[in-house]
């Protein structure tokens, strides 16, 4: 008897889990749409006010010049396809979701990498990564050196 009620309990903390991330996962779709709607719109301070304390102290000013940087070279963003994800969570409530983004800029395309930290139903950016195409990396080291 206690063995079903073992399995019983471990069903219902699964049932439960799959839940939460499920929730975390759209909270976290969300986030990614309003960060690429920030971004199309230049407004990297937006961005900023969205990312947890430890990516905060650790990243400012070079998230603030990655992301201008971003939306200087390849403009707006035309479409984002999610094409993997990840979720886990902690037993201090913490909770994390990646998603992994094939994305159509106005200039280009390129792979997103969103870490988000959900805190109350909150989506705050942890880590954000991008990743270009070859020819499209060419072409940015190119006008970078243009620049300077």
């Amino acid at each position: 008897m206690s063995q079903v009620k073992m399995s019983l309990s471990a069903l219902v903390v699964l049932l439960l889990t799959g839940c939460s991330f499920s929730k975390n996962i759209e909270i976290g779709e969300q986030y990614v749409a309003n960060f690429h709607l920030l971004l199309s719109k230049g407004q990297i301070d937006e961005i900023m006010l969205g990312t947890s304390a430890e990516w905060t102290e650790q990243h400012t000013k070079a998230a603030h010049n990655l992301l201008i940087n971003v939306q200087s070279f390849f403009g707006f963003v035309i479409s984002s396809e999610q094409v993997d994800w990840g979720a886990k969570s902690s037993f201090g409530g913490k909770s994390t979701v990646t998603l992994i983004q094939d994305t159509t800029f106005e200039n280009g395309s390129a792979k997103e990498t969103f870490v988000l930290e959900i805190v109350e139903g909150t989506a705050l950016l942890y880590s954000y990564n991008i990743k270009l195409a070859p020819e499209i990396l060419k072409l940015y080291q190119s006008s970078r050196a243009r620049e300077t």
